[in-house]
């Protein structure tokens, strides 16, 4: 079997259909603009993803109609994001035992993350405020937080993310973020 060379766009009218759940559980999603091949979704010669729209798409409607082909992203005004690096996010969701809305982004990999760690990423969700940054860049992470912060979001694929997926999703967490007494030693 060959390879897939480069990253492939999620249907229009799927990616829309999550889109709109999202929004309808309250979860600010935005269209996510991922440069491919030299070229940009948003018409532009862009060399990393952004964010099409300033603000989150309000509602499912407009979601389904406005979608288009673009990825999703979150931003970050109602929650946090830990983004940790392969082995601290295996032992945190491990430790966490789907407690916490986790995602996981594989950039050009398509092993089990157990198996192949490489340059996998998790993603915890997490209420403002929980975590220490210091304690975030100590472990080799990054906080995506405050109202200028995103990810991306669940189905989305872009060169720098790969795939990203849920690893434990929000409806298991009756879709909210966690909040931990303290996120490392959970």
């Amino acid at each position: 079997m060959t390879p897939r060379v480069g990253v492939m766009p999620q249907p229009p009218k799927r990616l829309a259909r999550i889109a709109a759940e999202y929004l309808a559980r309250g979860w600010p999603a935005v269209r996510l603009a991922a440069p491919r091949n030299g070229r940009c979704q948003c018409g532009d010669t862009c060399a990393q993803p952004h964010l099409l729209d300033e603000e989150p798409i309000r509602t499912s409607d407009e979601a389904e109609q406005n979608w288009g082909e673009f990825e999703i992203a979150f931003t970050t005004q109602l929650f946090e994001v830990l983004d940790l690096p392969a082995h601290p996010g295996v032992a945190l969701n491990a430790a966490l035992t789907n407690r916490c809305p986790t995602a996981v982004a594989r950039p050009g990999r398509r092993f089990d993350t157990l198996l192949e760690p490489g340059p996998v990423r998790w993603h915890f969700y997490l209420s403002r405020g929980s975590v220490d940054p210091e304690k975030v860049t100590r472990a080799g992470g990054r906080l995506h937080c405050g109202p200028d912060g995103w990810i991306a979001a669940p189905p989305s694929r872009t060169p720098a993310t790969g795939r990203v997926r849920w690893n434990v999703h929000p409806m298991q967490t009756l879709w909210r973020p966690h909040r931990p007494a303290s996120i490392f030693e959970s």
